[in-house]
């Protein structure tokens, strides 16, 4: 399996569970150069500084911004109560009722207790510490979390904060996605699929899931971002046409050794990425979808022609 149990050493030398991390890619949205976006397994004890990890600077600490900081049971209580009250109520047998809904999910394989998305604009180089877009960074990383919950009302937050201890400012942002009206199990109940359709988003095909488009509506809320403080959202490993065969050579040379970067990178423990590492793999992961993309079209264009009766022909005179 690539999911690895992340822990921790105690202060009585114990090892301690703080998470779980898949090592294979976790869950992909979406990455630009001015902004991206990442569905990860969160560890809130490390978003609340619960333990430290070696990237973070405790002087800085003090200056991080909590934006919500709420008691998950309390939570679950608070969401899932009364409809498990009545759920338990029309069941016959007891084995069949949920004495605890929280623990259920815990202990379940269906949904996660909660999730997190990872949020942040730049990178090390023109965001970073010391850099002269810093407070802008934070001005828009602000700007975002704030209409967060209004553009994903099923989705509630109960922890939130944006990390300015290390290297370049950044959202953890935790939820936990809700559905409601739901006829079978409880009425109210944990579920991201059913939570996003709940928002108004329909798959179309493996390539267009709830999720993707979910993550393409973040990402236009990220550009929107940037466009009301007038900067362009800049993408970044686009192979453009029309390169003489020195630039294709060039541009072959930096992507390679891009690629063997990411890809030393890939083999790493998950716990010792840093966020820009992170921003590295899925943008690495974009430029192989769009070559992948780009081939599957062309492949279905000549297929379609080779089983084709009639090959489609442009005649021109003189007068057309």
């Amino acid at each position: 399996s690539n999911i690895r149990q992340k822990q921790r050493t105690t202060k009585g030398g114990a090892r301690q569970n703080i998470g779980l991390v898949d090592n294979a890619f976790v869950a992909y949205l979406k990455k630009e150069c001015w902004g991206w976006l990442l569905l990860a397994n969160g560890c809130v004890e490390h978003n609340n500084r619960n333990f430290f990890s070696d990237n973070v600077d405790k002087n800085r600490t003090p200056d991080n911004i909590t934006y919500v900081r709420r008691d998950l049971r309390e939570l679950y209580h608070e969401l899932f109560d009364e409809a498990l009250a009545e759920y338990n109520s029309r069941q016959i047998r007891s084995d069949r009722k949920i004495p605890d809904y929280y623990e259920h999910i815990r202990l379940g394989k269906k949904e996660k207790l909660f999730q997190e998305i990872i949020v942040m604009f730049g990178n090390s180089e023109n965001c970073g510490v010391a850099s002269e877009n810093w407070e802008m960074a934070k001005q828009l990383l602000d700007e975002y979390m704030r209409e967060f919950e209004n553009r994903n009302p099923n989705l509630k937050v109960f922890n939130a904060v944006m990390h300015l201890d290390e290297t370049t400012p950044h959202l953890h942002i935790n939820f936990v996605p809700v559905c409601y009206g739901q006829k079978q199990g409880l009425s109210t109940r944990v579920s991201m699929k059913r939570a996003i359709q709940q928002m108004g988003f329909s798959a179309n095909g493996k390539r267009e899931t709830e999720i993707i488009l979910w993550g393409n509506s973040e990402r236009n809320a990220l550009t929107d971002v940037l466009n009301n403080h007038h900067i362009a959202r800049k993408i970044v490993g686009v192979f453009h046409d029309h390169k003489t065969v020195e630039e294709y050579k060039r541009y072959a040379d930096i992507l390679g050794a891009a690629n063997a970067r990411v890809n030393a990178l890939r083999a790493q423990p998950p716990e010792n990425l840093s966020n820009e590492d992170v921003g590295e793999i899925i943008n690495q992961n974009d430029r192989l979808r769009t070559m992948v993309t780009e081939t599957n079209g062309e492949m279905v264009k000549y297929r379609n022609r080779s089983l084709a009766q009639f090959l489609p022909v442009e005649i021109y005179n003189d007068e057309k």
